[in-house]
């Protein structure tokens, strides 16, 4: 295991190995549960007892730690809530993060169950590969762009898992890893270390359609927090408040760029971002399980 993720993970089995061993977190039979729930594709109610951010990553740790046996060891973090629109959207008006695995991530032009969650989600997002180290030092965007080998385009596959009579609370969000299942990568584009790279970010369309060519979303780059590094740094920065390391490879996602949209069997999504070199895209197809089944 990476050893930036070494810290978080090890406490969080020891938390769940003695339950009731900090004030707020879960109990271990209310982390079985969730994820139980999680394998099963089946809603959950929040923890009602997480009052605060300390407790709700609390239990993030301790449902990762319990999720990565089925989803592989971390393969980076996520930030999330990084738009303007995704904030008005959901009522979430500051980033949080969560653990990316290794066995999540899918290949561009992917097939999968369009009801792959309890309550399945389908976003625009971009994945920043990590370099060296160093990442954690970057105090600006052109100096996160030191310390990244390639961005990545990438499609989220995500799962509200909130019933829906339930409130959507960033405490609700961070303890149930913000919904992390899957995600679709398209193939890596080389960073160069430039003004010109940093403005192409900013300046690019993320645009999504369907199957049918209808357009599902679109925006700049600039709504990832006027750039989507802007993201990467947020990251950084609370990662290294909480005494947790970003490692080389490590995967960083910046976070929606519009609010996501709802899987349909028999279609598919398609999310391009004009403006970076050669245009790139990503895609993903869904279909319900007996077509899939019959597939295999």
């Amino acid at each position: 295991m990476k050893s930036g993720f070494v810290s978080s993970l090890v406490l969080a089995a020891s938390v769940l190995s003695s339950a009731d061993a900090f004030a707020g977190c879960p109990t271990k039979e209310e982390v079985l549960s969730y994820v139980a729930a999680y394998a099963n594709r089946q809603p959950v109610a929040p923890i009602a007892h997480i009052k605060t951010t300390m407790e709700a990553y609390c239990a993030q740790g301790m449902v990762a730690a319990t999720i990565g046996r089925r989803m592989g060891i971390p393969a980076g973090y996520k930030a999330a809530y990084t738009s303007d629109s995704v904030q008005q959207q959901s009522g979430i008006k500051a980033p949080i993060r969560a653990f990316l695995f290794e066995h999540m991530f899918l290949q561009d032009g992917a097939v999968i169950e369009a009801n792959f969650g309890a309550r399945p989600q389908v976003s625009a997002d971009l994945i920043a590969v990590v370099k060296d180290a160093y990442i954690q030092e970057a105090r600006t965007p052109l100096e996160v762009l030191e310390h990244i080998s390639h961005v990545v385009p990438f499609i989220e596959l995500s799962d509200a898992m909130l019933g829906e009579s339930h409130p959507v609370t960033a405490f609700a969000m961070i303890a149930t890893n913000v919904g992390t299942r899957y995600g679709v990568l398209g193939e890596p584009i080389k960073v160069e270390a430039t003004q010109e790279f940093l403005d192409q970010l900013a300046a690019m369309r993320v645009v999504m359609t369907d199957a049918s060519g209808n357009e599902l979303g679109r925006a700049e780059g600039t709504a990832i927090a006027g750039n989507p590094l802007n993201s990467v740094l947020w990251l950084g920065a609370d990662l290294a408040y909480n005494a947790q390391r970003i490692q080389p490879g490590d995967m960083l996602g910046v976070g929606a760029f519009f609010p996501p949209a709802a899987p349909k069997a028999g279609s598919g999504v398609k999310v391009q971002y004009v403006g970076l070199p050669g245009d790139p895209s990503v895609s993903v197809s869904f279909e319900d399980d007996k077509t899939l089944a019959a597939q295999r």
